[in-house]
């Protein structure tokens, strides 16, 4: 028996020797390099791709199994310019033998030098890597049911003496936007590589020429590799524009995998940024102070199912934006999100426009294509609320903005929205279905004592009514171009003006030009005061129709009725005013005696004009019984008496029976009555 064993062992000593001999020997006996065409056309049949390897193969197998090839080709897609999609110099392992059987990797080197990467995307927006990511899949289709054997246990010790990367370059040409990025001089290095010790990172690399570079630690990775948590810590500093930390953890890689990661920004300029991206926001956005610094902190948490996003705080040009935001079933996306911003001036970040000013000289827009320029993920889920301290848009101030918004299956319901603004409220329910290629769009608004003069001008509608509103309106429309919401506009509303003026037209000033007919004083003031304006609307398909305007002031009454149709963009409009012998305003109920000069309104909204009634006044058989006593009241007894009447009946009784040598005189008492044929 012993003989046996003694035999035994100096067999299997035998044929270890044998081994090792055959071993050292085999790089010697065997050229590995007859082996490049069929290796090298392997490849090429694999991936559809030319694929070479320039120089020779070089392989080492005891005790550490190597491997070193150089000036390695991979070539690009059909139809793509560059030559080369992989291109690299030398790929060096070199991985010891023996550990492998128990389940021990101990990698000595592993080097890339000089990698190459071209990422391209044609005009039509074609990619160079889609026929490579095709070919994949159709791998991983033809492979056989997975077998339900347990995995085998994963790698008792990993130790990696030397890892690097060096020289490398990722280029991504956009043909379709004629863009290119270029990242180069890359330099990875990560030492030492263990599983029960942290990793030091260190990765280098120029951003078209700007400086990027990211160092921290990582693990340990633990034995039982991407099943325990694996923490890092990293600091990025990119483009000579940004800093930041960003530290957290992965884990579950094997089976589900959950993170959580936290980034801290110093603060930073975004427009710098983009410049070092090859974006110039300066060109793109409306005011010279928008994104000049910003800087961001946020915790987010989750797992392949969902994502939440913690305790986020973004600070952008003196504006502070406190955010919480999870995110989840991201095949039907569910999103809840709180979000409140002390304040903002959103005029800022509104991109500019060339043609924006030449659309409002001439009443608006180009006619829409029909179809909607936005589009929502109809299937998602949106629920959030937002609240603004201070909010500037469209020149307008407003605060305690606060809006309530839920969209579930393409439908939007912002219920409720309010804010105060110029001294009032408003509020009301925003809802738009978004299930229809031309969105349908309603707002149910109410408006109290907001001081009109100042929101107007701001708006930079006009500057020519003041007073305090109150308006309520349901309206409707659908579509998102301007040519499709005017078509479908619905609806009804009603407003009320109360302590108000209409600048630039004053019935005092009239008086007093009466006045100065009689050689009494002018005056330079352009404002006719007000105590009541109210009126309603009905909009039909883009119709609207006011039935009936109502203002009081002192010495005028005006009744206003008519029609603007919105689609076409034409008046048809009367208004009536009465001038009557009184200063009282709101209130007075009493019959007032008095004359009316009709005003018909037609034309366009962006060219009216204005023709008045005469035909209302020279037909009035009362007219001359009832004008000296308004004169007399309106004149007063200041340059008064029976000359003053006189002269006024001479030209009232000349308006009447038709004579045209008055007009100079009703000139002189209603400046800009008749037109002069130079402007309407």
């Amino acid at each position: 028996m012993v003989r046996v064993l003694k035999w035994l062992g100096i067999i299997i000593g035998a044929l270890v020797l044998l081994l090792f001999v055959f071993a050292l020997l085999l790089p010697r006996i065997v050229d590995f390099n007859k082996y490049k065409p069929a290796i090298q056309s392997m490849v090429t049949e694999s991936t559809g791709r030319a694929f070479s390897i320039g120089g020779d193969i070089q392989l080492t197998v005891f005790p550490w199994a190597g491997l070193s090839l150089s000036d390695i080709h991979l070539g690009n897609a059909k139809g793509f310019r560059e030559e080369d999609f992989l291109s690299l110099d030398r790929l060096e392992v070199r991985v010891k033998l023996l550990p492998l059987i128990f389940k021990e990797i101990d990698v000595r080197r592993f080097i890339l030098k000089s990698p190459r990467v071209v990422l391209e995307r044609d005009e039509a927006g074609r990619g160079n890597w889609q026929d490579l990511t095709g070919r994949a899949e159709q791998k991983k289709t033809r492979k056989k049911p997975a077998s339900k054997e347990k995995p085998s246990p994963g790698i008792k010790k990993l130790t990696v003496g030397e890892f690097a990367v060096t020289s490398g370059e990722l280029l991504w040409l956009d043909r379709r936007k004629g863009t290119e990025q270029r990242l180069t001089e890359v330099d990875l290095g990560l030492h030492p590589i263990s599983l029960d010790r942290p990793i030091s990172l260190d990765l280098s690399a120029r951003l078209n020429g700007r400086p990027i570079r990211i160092k921290g630690r990582v693990g340990p990775l633990g034995v039982s590799l991407g099943r325990e948590k694996i923490p890092f810590s990293l600091e990025v500093r990119g483009l000579d524009v940004l800093v930041a930390r960003v530290r957290g953890f992965l884990a579950g890689l094997d089976e589900g995998p959950r993170f959580e990661i936290a980034v801290e920004t110093d603060p930073f300029s975004p427009r710098k940024l983009a410049k070092a991206l090859g974006s110039d926001l300066s060109k793109k956005m409306r005011s010279p102070d928008a994104f000049k610094e910003m800087a961001l902190k946020v915790t987010a948490t989750g797992t392949s199912k969902a994502v939440d996003l913690k305790g986020g705080v973004l600070k952008l040009d003196g504006s502070t934006m406190n955010f919480d935001v999870e995110a989840s079933q991201f095949e039907k996306p569910v999103c809840k999100f709180d979000l409140a911003v002390d304040r903002i001036d959103v005029d800022r970040y509104l991109p500019a426009s060339a043609g924006s000013e030449d659309k409002e000289k001439h009443g608006g827009g180009t006619k829409g294509e029909g179809k909607p320029r936005f589009a929502f993920p109809r299937k998602a889920v949106v629920e959030g609320e937002i609240r603004i301290g201070e909010l500037k848009i469209r020149g307008a101030d407003l605060s305690q903005v606060m809006a309530r918004v839920e969209m579930r299956e393409g439908i939007i319901r912002v219920d409720p929205f309010s804010m105060s603004l110029y001294g009032g409220k408003l509020s009301g329910i925003f809802t738009g279905n978004l299930q229809q290629e031309r969105p349908r769009i309603r707002i149910v608004s109410g408006m109290e004592h907001v001081d009109a003069g100042p929101l107007l001008k701001d708006l930079g509608y006009t500057d020519r009514i003041q007073g305090l509103i109150d308006f309520s309106g349901d309206i409707s429309f659908r579509g998102t171009e301007p040519e499709q919401i005017r078509e479908t506009l619905n609806g009804k509303g009603q407003f009320s003006f109360t302590d108000g003026a209409i600048v630039g037209f004053d019935i005092v000033q009239m008086v007093r030009n009466v006045k100065a007919v009689f050689g009494m004083e002018k005056t330079e003031r352009l404002k006719t005061e007000f105590s009541e304006l109210r009126g309603k609307f009905t909009l039909k398909d883009g119709l609207l129709v006011n039935p009936s305007t109502y203002l009081a002031s002192p010495l005028l009454r005006v009744v206003g009725r008519g029609r603007i149709d919105l689609p076409r963009e034409t008046i048809e409009y009367r208004v009536e005013p009465k001038f009557v012998a009184t200063l009282q305003g709101q209130g007075d109920s009493g019959l007032r005696k008095g004359f009316m000069v009709p005003v018909e309104i037609s034309g366009t909204i962006s060219h009216p004009r204005f023709r008045p009634d005469l035909s209302g006044l020279l037909e009035s058989e009362k007219v001359m019984e009832a004008a000296p006593k308004i004169l007399e009241d309106l004149v007063g007894k200041e340059g008064g008496g029976e000359a003053t009447k006189q002269k006024a009946l001479k030209i009232l009784e000349d308006l009447t029976q038709g004579k045209q040598s008055t007009e100079g005189g009703l000139q002189e008492l209603i400046p800009g009555l008749f037109s002069s044929g130079k402007k309407e």
